[in-house]
Parts: C-alpha cells; sequence; structure tokens
C-alpha cells in the first residue's frame, strides 16, 4: 500500500512537472514572438496599401480633413498682400448723361438761347495708380448740345447742335512725402512680409498636426500592444487555474487556490474586453484622422526607434535660430517695425503734389470733324502747378512717429526674449529625450529581469516552493513590463519628433517638400 501511494505521489508530480514544463514553454515562445522590435525599418498596411512610414505621412498630408482645411489657411494667407496690390490695377470707367432744361419765355437768356436746352454727355476713362506714386488718368468726353434758340435778323442765325469731343490727360505726383513712391514700396513690402510671415506660421503648424498623426497611429500601436498583453495574460491565467484544478484532483493544491485562480481568470478577461475597446477607439481615431473608411484594416510596425541618436545642444541651437519660423518671424518683425517709424517720419513732411493737365478739343456740328479737331490738338489746354499743404499743430503725426519708435523697442525686446525661450525649448526637449532614453532603458531592464522573474517563480512553483498567487503576482508584473516597455518606447519617439519640433526639422526628417503638397490642393 505504501509503494502504491508512492507510486501515485511520483505519477502526480511529473504529471506536473510535464504540464508546468509545457506551459512554460508556451509562454517562452509568446515572449519571443512579442519582442518589441525597435530601430528597424517598418511597413504599415492601411487597406491594401503597404506603405513606409514616410509615405503614410504623405497620406495623412493628403486625406487628412484637418490637415486639408488648414492647408487651405495657407494658400489664403496672402490674401491682405493681393488686395493691396488691387490699387494698381487699371481703372475703366464710364458714363452717360442727358440734361434737359426749360428756361422762361422772357429775358435775355431765353431770347439768344431759347427757352429749352438738351444736352447728351459721355465720358470714357482709363486711371491707374503705379508704385511710384504717381495716378495717371486719361479719357475722352464728347458732348452734344442743341437749344431752340431763335434766329433775329441782323444780330444772330440759329445754331445748329454742336459735337464737343475732348481728351484729357492728368498726371499727378507726390514729390515730397512719397518721393519716388516711398510709401506705395514701402507699404507693398510690408504686405508680402506679413503674408510671408503668416504663411510660414501656418506651415508650421502643419508639423505640429503631423506629429499628432503620429501619436495616433503609435496610439493604435500601443492598443495593440495591450492587447497582446490582455490576450496572453489570459491565457497564461486560464492555463494555471488548470494547473491548480488537476493539482486539487492529485491533492497537491487546495480548493480556495481554484477560488482565487477564476477571480483571476475572470479579472483578465474583464481586461481584455476593455483593451480590446480601447484599440477600436484609438483605430476609429487614427482612420478619422487620415480620412479612410472605419472598417479599414491597420496592420504592421512602424519605426519605432530606440538608439539614442548624437545631441549636440550649440548645433542644434545654431539649428533653431536658422530654421525656427518664430525666431524669424521676430526679426522681420523688427524690419516692418523699422519701416513703420520712417514711414511715420516720412508722413510728418509737408505734402507737395505736382501735377500736369493736358486737353484737346474740338466743336462742330460734324461728329467727324469735331474728333479729328480733338486728335489734331487743334484747340490745345494744359496746366502745370503745385499744390503745398501742411497741417499746423498736428499732434497726430508726432503720436505716429512716438508710438513707431515704442513699437520698434518692443519689437527688439519680443527677440530678445523669443532668444531665450527657443534656446530653452531646445535644450528642454534635448533634456527630455536623453532622460526618455534613459527611462526606456531600464524599462526595458525591468522587463527582463521580470521576465526572468516570472520563468524561476514558475520553475519553483512546480516544485512546490511557491503558492500560485505567488506565480500570478509575478505574471502580473511581467505583462505590466512588456506593456510599460511599449509606451516609454513610443513616448521616446514622440520626444525625438518634439526635438524635431523644436529645431523645425519634422518635414526634413520624413523628407516631406511641403511647397510641393501646397501646389496639388486645389
Amino acid at each position: 500500500m505504501k509503494k502504491l501511494l508512492l507510486s501515485m505521489v511520483s505519477f502526480t508530480t511529473l504529471f506536473s512537472f510535464v504540464f508546468t514544463l509545457t506551459f512554460t514553454s508556451s509562454i517562452s515562445s509568446n515572449l519571443s514572438a512579442q519582442e518589441v522590435k525597435s530601430g528597424e525599418k517598418g511597413s504599415i498596411s492601411i487597406g491594401d496599401l503597404d506603405l513606409s512610414l514616410e509615405e503614410a505621412i504623405k497620406l495623412v498630408l493628403k486625406n487628412s480633413l484637418t490637415l486639408r482645411k488648414e492647408i487651405y489657411n495657407v494658400l489664403m494667407s496672402d490674401t491682405a498682400y493681393r488686395n493691396f496690390l488691387s490699387r494698381y490695377a487699371l481703372t475703366i470707367e464710364g458714363d452717360v448723361a442727358y440734361t434737359n432744361q426749360q428756361m422762361p419765355e422772357s429775358g435775355m437768356t431765353s431770347t439768344f438761347g431759347g427757352a429749352n436746352s438738351t444736352e447728351m454727355k459721355a465720358t470714357i476713362a482709363l486711371q491707374k495708380l503705379f508704385a511710384t506714386g504717381t495716378m495717371v488718368r486719361a479719357g475722352i468726353t464728347e458732348t452734344l448740345s442743341d437749344s431752340d434758340d431763335k434766329a433775329i435778323s441782323g444780330f444772330s442765325s440759329k445754331d445748329p447742335a454742336y459735337h464737343k469731343p475732348v481728351f484729357f490727360i492728368v498726371v499727378q505726383q507726390e514729390l515730397l512725402k512719397n518721393a519716388f513712391g516711398f510709401h506705395e514700396l514701402t507699404n507693398q513690402k510690408k504686405m508680402k512680409t506679413e503674408a510671408q510671415m503668416a504663411r510660414e506660421s501656418l506651415i508650421n503648424q502643419l508639423a505640429s498636426v503631423v506629429i499628432n498623426a503620429l501619436a495616433d497611429y503609435w496610439a493604435v500601436v500601443v492598443a495593440k500592444g495591450s492587447l497582446t498583453n490582455a490576450k496572453l495574460a489570459v491565457s497564461s491565467t486560464r492555463n494555471l487555474r488548470n494547473i491548480v484544478a488537476r493539482n486539487i484532483k492529485l491533492g497537491l493544491s487546495e480548493k480556495y487556490e481554484l477560488s482565487f485562480q477564476n477571480a483571476s481568470l475572470a479579472q483578465a478577461e474583464s481586461r481584455l474586453e476593455v483593451v480590446n475597446r480601447e484599440l477600436i477607439v484609438a483605430t476609429r481615431k487614427l482612420l478619422r484622422t487620415i480620412n479612410l473608411p472605419p472598417e479599414t484594416k491597420i496592420e504592421g510596425v512602424t519605426e519605432l526607434v530606440d538608439v539614442l541618436p548624437e545631441l549636440d545642444p550649440e548645433k542644434a541651437l545654431e539649428t533653431a535660430f536658422r530654421k525656427r519660423v518664430d525666431y524669424d518671424n521676430a526679426l522681420k518683425k523688427i524690419e516692418m517695425a523699422r519701416l513703420n517709424l520712417q514711414m511715420s517720419k516720412n508722413n510728418a513732411l509737408p505734402s507737395i503734389v505736382g501735377f500736369f493737365e493736358l486737353s484737346t478739343m474740338g466743336q462742330d456740328k460734324n461728329f467727324g470733324t469735331a474728333f479729328g479737331d480733338t486728335l489734331g490738338a487743334t484747340y490745345p489746354t494744359w496746366s502745370v502747378g503745385v499744390r503745398v499743404s501742411y497741417p499746423l499743430g498736428d499732434t497726430s503725426a508726432a503720436t505716429k512717429i512716438r508710438n513707431a519708435d515704442y513699437e520698434l523697442k518692443q519689437a527688439r525686446l519680443e527677440l530678445e526674449q523669443l532668444q531665450k525661450v527657443l534656446r530653452d525649448d531646445v535644450l528642454d526637449a534635448l533634456d527630455k529625450v536623453r532622460t526618455q532614453h534613459n527611462v526606456l532603458i531600464k524599462t526595458r531592464k525591468y522587463r527582463k529581469e521580470a521576465e526572468r522573474y516570472y520563468s524561476r517563480i514558475l520553475s519553483q512553483a512546480r516544485k512546490g516552493r511557491f503558492g500560485t498567487a505567488r506565480v500570478k503576482d509575478a505574471l502580473d508584473l511581467m505583462i505590466a513590463s512588456r506593456q510599460s516597455e511599449l509606451v516609454e518606447l513610443v513616448n521616446f519617439n514622440i520626444d525625438l519628433l518634439m526635438f524635431d519640433l523644436a529645431k523645425n526639422e519634422v518635414f526634413e526628417r520624413y523628407k516631406i517638400n511641403i511647397e510641393e503638397l501646397l501646389s496639388e490642393v486645389k
């Protein structure tokens, strides 16, 4: 009987050893398969397309509704400048008027001019303002006038209707305030610079939207990792519960251990449901970002880098000061403030306007003859002159000069402040990359140690040295470490992107020609 009992114990111990060994091999295989692959080129399968990360970003830039809205803002950024240029457009104007006048029957006017007179007058003219501040207006006016004048014998004869065409040209130029178009050219330069500033600022915002799109994709990667780990937790907990159930039948475990494992399995299955829902939500958000149907499948790996690049603070600062849009715009703002000051001083000068007017006319009852006299300058009239004006006691001009001077000083202070902010932005981003890489390395060490700990605890448990609760704790620790490593790896890549953003090198990093992209949008 004693031998039989010993044989049964030996058999159950051997069965438990074989089953546990199989379970351990399964976990080890899963760990190997789920090992995070980083620092390698990857591809993303979106629907039927296999894309590199650069191609996926270009897909985002082309498809994202948010990005397309922002791109239209970029394309409209020169609106003010184009509106300003419209002042130089050639303007054509014309008018026609008919006048009928009745006069009293008595008096000299009605006697010699008639009691009724009519006049048909038509004018067509062209006007253009040049960037030199020169205004030119030229045109022709045709007047056909008639009256029912009475012929008086010995004094007058009845006049026929006369055509009176007049050709005119007027040239006007500010000689002091706007000499050689100083105001026009300066305003044009300011408006063009403002358009460039607005455009560059909006393009810079597109880089942030690209980073958000990448973060959405990596959120799917993290959610998929969470789902894989949750499935592993369910599978491992179910296998552990089965071991306990069999051990209870063999008298090697207590029944309360099975209750603990059932509770652990229910908890793991509940967690699996939550994580699966999180993956669905993250995938929907990404598909919404890239404007693809919600049923589109997303598979593959991304380029998750785990290697710390060479980080040279001085080189990074030099790059940022050369490429940062806000710094370049701050320099342009100083230049614009300087132009404003020059214009304010120029506006305080007296206005001296030179003008030249030339007209020729003709008059005849025959339109052709009258028009020929006009074009032949038979009856020319010309005048040249200067108009001078200067307001006395004008505090507005002095105030504008004062304010323009203050605005220039403000712009210089803003640049000085921005230099410090930019320096801190770059160095903070650089430090964050270094810190996050250290966190990643430690988390990776934590994951490896947790896997070793779980493997050893499981090995000792099958020898009866530890209970299943200890194995469950080790399993939870191992799964948490795997998830933590993936999260920190994604965070490290995001911090690398934020470092590129601090230097304004996001588009260069992914070889994106933003100007080519903008030209494709209609």
